[in-house]
């Protein structure tokens, strides 16, 4: 009998483990798109802007007069350019992708009428750590794309604004109305 129990407080253990990470696993994931979609947010918002931004090339500097002119146009292209692939980058984080989560239905319930409680602790623990493997991959692919996507962003703040300090000087230099 004290071997019982102790097999059943092991495995009841392991099985109160394996739902923890599963948890901790399945916030994680949440965290990250989370994240993805606030970046998304802003993102958005510097689409607009860009867009913006390239119209206004297209319709002052379309014939670039001077350098200031030229670097305008010559910075316009990738701004405009990377601010909507990072936008579609972070799409791609946010794209609907599964994570793996044990079924409650008919059959589960079946199965623990029919079998030993030790047996339920062990064989719902091993599907958690299953889900967790399967869910981890799905994390860190997630991280990866956040993290290019992170990267994408950082060069195209950079890029902005370059493109609106040398805006505010062609704009105080009086080339902003005309081009």
């Amino acid at each position: 009998r004290p071997l019982v129990e102790e097999r059943m407080d092991k495995y009841k253990e392991l099985y109160d483990f394996a739902r923890e990470v599963v948890a901790q696993s399945e916030a994680r994931f949440d965290a990250v798109d989370t994240k993805a979609s606030n970046y998304l947010s802003v993102f958005t918002v510097l689409l607009g802007g860009a867009g913006f931004f390239v119209k206004w090339v297209a319709d002052h500097l379309l014939a670039p007069q001077g350098l200031l002119p030229w670097l305008l146009v010559i910075l316009a292209v990738p701004t405009a350019f990377l601010v909507a692939a990072t936008w579609l980058s972070l799409l791609r984080v946010l794209r609907l992708q599964d994570i793996r989560v044990l079924p409650f239905d008919e059959a589960i319930v079946q199965y623990f009428r029919a079998n030993r409680l030790v047996d339920v602790y062990f064989n719902v623990a091993r599907s958690l750590s299953e889900a967790w493997v399967a869910n981890q991959a799905a994390n860190e692919i997630k991280i990866q794309k956040l993290t290019a996507a992170y990267r994408m962003m950082i060069l195209t703040l950079a890029l902005i604004l370059l493109f609106s300090l040398l805006y505010a000087v062609h704009a105080w230099t009086g080339g902003a109305g005309t081009g």
